[in-house]
This record gives C-alpha cells, structure tokens and sequence, in this order.
C-alpha cells in the first residue's frame, strides 16, 4: 500500500493517509462503509467467474456498498444461461460493467507459489 501511496502523490496528486487496523475494526469499517479507500482480499471458492464477480452484487455480504440492478441483471443472466460459452460472455460483460460503474478498483493481484 505504500508503494500505490506514493504513485497516487507522485502520479495525481493525492495525498493519502494509511492506518493500520486491526482486523475485528477493518472488518467493522467494510461492513458500515466506513471508508474512503480500503483494501481486500477475495480467494476463489472454486474455478468459475461466479465467485469474484458476485461478490459486488446483491446476493451476497456486500463490503462495498454497491447496489445496481443493471449490474445483478447481467448477474442473473449469466445463472441462467446454460452455454458455458455464452455463459462466459455474460460474465464478461458483467466485469467490464463493474469495473466501468462499480466501487472497485483492481490494483494488484497477489500469488501463492505453488
């Protein structure tokens, strides 16, 4: 977080404070929105776009505060669309509206070695 820190002072200006939380008070701020900007993490379940990109939409403990019936439509569609390949697609366009109107912003990937 510091090294985005200094890209966002150096980049655009902004100057932001990190604070240091435990994580009973982080998990209390996502879940009261009690943030501007704030990290998380998300592991997949299991091999499937599913389990990222519902994470910011109605069905599920939303941490972002994101409510938008377009983007559950897409959601929606997708869990009914039978074709994996037309399924795919769906789910395509539900990302590229997230990351178009939602409250995320990916900005790093971790790795485990495996």
């Amino acid at each position: 977080m510091e090294a985005i820190q200094e890209m966002w002072r150096r980049q655009l200006g902004v100057r932001a404070n990190l604070s240091t939380l435990e994580q009973k008070t982080w998990l209390q701020n996502q879940q009261t929105l009690n943030y501007s900007v704030s990290t998380a993490g998300w592991a997949g379940d299991f091999l499937d776009p599913v389990t990222f990109l519902t994470s910011s939409s109605a069905g599920r403990q939303q941490l972002d505060g994101m409510a938008d019936a377009a983007y559950d439509r897409l959601i929606e569609q997708a869990a009914a669309t039978a074709s994996p390949g037309a399924r795919l697609e769906v789910f395509q366009k539900a990302e590229a509206y997230l990351l178009q109107h939602g409250p995320v912003a990916p900005l790093y990937h971790g790795a485990i070695p495996t």
